[in-house]
C-alpha cells in the first residue's frame, strides 16, 4: 500500500506546507529510513498499539509526524502536513501480521536472541528485516516518501502466540534518537490513558536552530579540534577509502549483548584506576567521573581496533553523536521537560587517539578521553564553533572531519536515553497483567549503512546492554575472536580482576610453566624407587638374563607424589581466590600448582601405559590420545557455555569436583594394577 508507486502524488490544497529545516535538509538523515523493532514477551492487542500511537500523532503539536514529503516546482523537498487525518489519509501507516504460531516455529522470529552471560555476538538483525519493513521492501531513503501519500511515521506489528514485535518505522527527517524518546514516551502514556501528562512539543516553525544553521550570531571561541581538521587532500584520501568500504564492499550486520556483570566490572575497574591515579597526583578523587556508556564506548573501540593489527601510530577518530537539546535549552528551545523538541538536533564529539592508545593502554584511559571530549565539546559555545566549521567546510553535510586522511573512524550513536527498554505496554496485553517491558530491541536502517557505525540501543531490565553495527564481511568473526580471547579463563581472571593489561596476561602462564618444570624434582625420588625395585627383583629371580623386570606401577609415583592431588586443589584455589581483595600472587600460585599437577599426571599416565603394554604400547597410546581429543573437543563446545551460565568460580568448582573423583585412580592402580594386567592378554604380567 505504502511502497512501490513511482508516479507523482496529487497535492492536497488544505495541507500545511513548510520547507525542511536545517537538520532535516541533509543527506545524512534523508538517506536513512529507520525501523526499530521492540519485542515483548506477551501477546499484545495490535489495535490498542495502533490507536494509541495514532492518537498521539493527532494531538496538537504532534501532527508533523503524520506529515507527507513532497518536492516543489523548484525540486526542493517540503513538508505537507494534513490539517485533518482521515481513514483515507491516516496519521500513521499501520500493518499487522498474525503468524498464529510460537516464535520458535518461525524461521526468522526463532532467531531473536536472548541475553548472554558474557559479551557475545548474538544475532544478525537483518534476519528480522522483512518482518520489520514488510515483504519485498528495501529501504530507498527519502525517495520512498516522495512518490506515495505516506506519513513519515508508521507502525508494523507481528503477532505470535507467545510474543509481539512492534516496529516503529520512520524517515529520519522526522526525528533523531532523542526525538524518538519523546515519541515512545508519549505512546506509552497514551496506552495507559495518561494523555494529560503528555507535553506539547516545541514549536517547529520557524526553525528553532536557524541561528545555528546560518550563523547569525558570532561564535565566542574556537573549536578545540580546529587545528586537526582534515584538509581537502586528506578528505579525498579518507573519503575514497571509506566510500569504497561503505558502498562497494560486502558488509554484515550483527547484534552484541554485553551483560551487566561484565560491563559493571569494567566500570568499577576503570573508576578504581582513575581514582588511584588522581590520589597519586594529589587531585580531588571525588571529581573522578565516568558513565556506563563511557566505558562501553571504550570497550567497543578496543574490540574493533585490536583485531585489525593496525600500525601503533595510525590515527583513530571516535565520532560520538550528541543531542544539542541540553546545550541550547532556554536559548533556542525550551526545556525538554516542558516542551520537548521532537525533531533532529544533533552534533558530534570527536576523540582523536593513536591505535596503540586503544590496544595497549587501560580501558580507563580511553573512557576518560571519551568523557573529556563529551564535556569539552558538548557546550553551547563548542557546538556553535563546530557548526561555524560546518558552514565553512561541511561540503553540504552537517559534519566536519577531524584527524587525517589515513585514519580509521568508528561512529557511535547512543540511544540509551531514549528509554526503549523502559516502556511498559501492559495495558495492551490480551491476557495476564504487567509489567510488560521489552525483552529485546533492534534497529534496521537503510540504504546508507556506515561501516563501524555502532548503535548503543540501551540497557534491558536485567542490565544487559545491546549494541549493533555493520562491519566489513569477515570482521565480525575477528570481533568475536577478540571477545573469546578476553574471556579465556586466565586472561579473564588476571586482566579484569587484577587490572593486568591484556598484553601482560600471557606472562602469567610463566607460573604454570615453572610448575610444569618442577615435576622434574620428582625424578630423583622415582629413580631411587625404581633402582631399589630392580635390585629387589634381581635378587629374587636369577633367570632374567640381565633383563630386570619391575612393576609398571612404579611409574604411578609421578602422579602419587602430589600432582594428582594438586589438580583439584589448584582448581578450587583459582576459582575461589580470584578476587581483587585477595593478592594476585594467590591466583598465580594456583596456576603454578595446576601446571605441576597436570604435567605429573600426564607423564605418569604415558609411562605407565608404555611399560604395561610394551610392544602394544603404540596402539594403547593411540587409543588414549583419541579419547583425550574427544574429551577436549567436547569441552570446546560445552566449556564456554559453562562459564557463561555459571561464572568462573562455579565452573572451576565443578571441574575440581570431577578431579577429586579421579584422584584415587593412581593409588588404586598402584595396589591393584597388577591384577588388572593379569586379566589382559596384551598387558605384561608376571603373575
Amino acid at each position: 500500500m505504502w511502497f512501490g508507486s513511482s508516479t507523482a502524488v496529487e497535492l492536497v490544497p488544505s495541507d500545511r506546507v513548510r520547507p525542511l529545516h536545517f537538520f532535516e535538509n541533509s543527506p545524512l538523515v534523508q538517506g536513512n529510513n529507520m525501523a526499530v523493532s521492540i519485542v515483548f514477551d506477551g501477546v499484545l492487542d495490535p489495535e490498542k498499539l495502533h490507536r494509541s500511537l495514532e492518537g498521539l500523532v493527532k494531538r496538537k503539536g504532534w501532527e508533523r509526524l503524520g506529515g507527507r514529503l513532497r518536492k516543489n516546482a523548484s525540486g526542493n523537498i517540503e513538508w505537507h502536513i494534513p490539517t485533518e487525518f482521515t481513514a483515507e489519509r491516516p496519521a500513521i501507516t499501520f500493518s499487522h501480521v498474525d503468524h498464529n504460531m510460537p516464535a520458535s516455529s518461525h524461521p526468522a522470529a526463532s532467531k531473536i536472541p536472548r541475553p548472554s552471560d558474557r559479551p557475545a555476538v548474538v544475532s544478525d538483525p537483518d534476519d528480522l528485516e522483512e518482518m520489520a519493513w514488510g515483504p519485498g521492501y528495501t529501504p530507498g531513503g527519502i525517495s520512498d516518501y516522495l512518490t506515495a501519500d505516506r506519513p513519515v511515521l508508521g507502525l508494523r506489528v507481528n503477532s505470535f502466540t507467545d510474543i509481539t514485535i512492534a516496529t516503529l518505522q520512520w524517515q529520519h527527517v522526522a526525528f533523531d534518537a532523542l526525538g524518538m524518546q519523546y515519541v515512545v514516551e508519549g505512546w506509552n502514556e497514551m496506552l495507559w490513558g495518561d494523555e494529560d501528562d503528555i507535553p506539547d512539543p516545541c514549536e517547529m516553525d520557524p526553525d528553532p536552530f536557524d541561528a545555528l544553521a546560518k550563523g547569525t550570531r558570532p561564535t565566542t571561541e574556537e573549536h578545540v579540534l580546529d587545528k586537526t581538521r582534515v584538509g581537502l587532500g586528506g578528505m579525498l584520501k579518507w573519503g575514497l577509502g571509506y566510500g569504497v568500504d561503505m558502498l562497494l564492499r560486502a558488509k554484515e550486520n550483527r547484534m552484541v549483548c554485553v551483560p551487566q556483570t561484565y560491563w559493571q566490572a569494567q566500570l568499577d575497574k576503570a573508576l578504581k584506576e582513575l581514582r588511584e591515579e588522581a590520589a597519586a597526583n594529589g587531585e580531588d578523587v571525588s571529581k573522578v567521573f565516568l558513565t556506563e556508556n563511557d566505558v562501553l564506548t571504550a570497550w567497543i573501540m578496543r574490540c574493533v581496533i585490536t583485531p585489525l593489527d593496525m600500525s601503533p601510530d595510525r590515527p583513530v577518530n571516535i565520532s560520538i553523536a550528541m543531542s544539542l537539546r541540553k546545550a541550547f535549552e532556554n536559548d533556542l528551545i525550551p526545556p525538554s521537560s516542558e516542551r520537548p523538541y521532537v525533531g533532529n538536533a544533533f552534533g558530534w564529539a570527536n576523540i582523536l587517539l593513536k591505535a596503540s592508545d586503544i590496544t595497549t593502554k587501560p580501558l580507563s584511559y580511553v573512557a576518560r578521553q571519551v568523557r573529556r571530549a563529551i564535556n569539552e565539546q558538548g557546550t553551547r559555545a563548542q557546538h556553535e564553533a563546530y557548526f561555524a566549521l560546518v558552514r565553512q567546510h561541511g561540503m553540504g553535510l552537517p559534519i566536519v572531519i577531524f584527524g587525517d586522511g589515513n585514519m580509521a573512524q568508528v561512529g557511535l550513536s547512543n540511544w540509551s536515553k531514549a528509554g526503549l527498554f523502559d516502556l511498559d505496554f501492559s495495558p495492551a496485553l490480551k491476557s495476564g497483567s504487567g509489567p510488560c517491558r521489552p525483552a529485546y530491541v533492534q534497529e534496521n536502517h537503510g540504504p546508507i549503512k556506515p561501516v563501524d557505525g555502532f548503535f548503543i540501543l540501551g540497557k534491558d531490565e536485567k542490565g544487559n546492554y545491546w549494541t549493533s553495527a555493520c562491519k566489513l564481511k569477515g570482521q565480525w568473526d575477528k570481533f568475536q575472536e577478540q571477545l573469546d580471547k578476553d574471556f579465556e579463563v586466565v586472561n579473564y581472571i588476571f586482566e579484569y580482576t587484577y587490572d593486568i593489561l591484556q598484553g601482560l596476561t600471557s606472562v602469567i602462564f610463566i607460573s604454570m610453566f615453572i610448575g610444569m618444570q618442577c615435576v622434574g624434582l620428582l625424578i630423583p625420588i622415582v629413580y631411587r624407587k625404581t633402582v631399589r625395585a630392580c635390585r629387589q627383583a634381581e635378587s629374587l629371580d636369577d633367570t632374567t638374563n640381565g633383563q630386570v623386570k619391575f612393576s609398571p606401577e612404579l611409574r604411578l609415583w609421578y602422579a602419587m607424589l602430589g600432582p594428582a592431588v594438586m589438580i583439584p586443589v589448584s582448581l578450587f584455589w583459582l576459582g575461589w581466590t580470584a578476587n581483587p581483595s585477595i593478592s594476585i600472587w594467590s591466583a598465580i600460585l594456583a596456576a603454578f600448582l595446576f601446571g605441576f599437577g597436570i604435567t605429573g599426571v600426564f607423564i605418569s599416565t604415558y609411562l605407565y601405559i608404555i611399560d604395561s603394554y610394551e610392544v602394544y604400547s603404540a596402539s594403547a597410546l593411540t587409543f588414549v590420545s583419541l579419547v583425550r581429543y574427544f574429551a577436549a573437543g567436547g569441552m570446546t563446545v560445552v566449556g564456554i557455555p559453562w562459564y557463561e551460565n555459571m561464572g568462573v568460580s562455579h565452573t572451576l568448582t565443578i571441574l575440581a569436583c570431577i578431579s577429586v573423583l579421579l584422584v584415587p585412580i593412581p593409588y588404586l592402580l598402584y595396589f591393584c594394577g597388577h591384577h588388572l594386567r593379569a586379566k589382559s592378554k596384551y598387558a605384561v604380567s608376571w603373575e
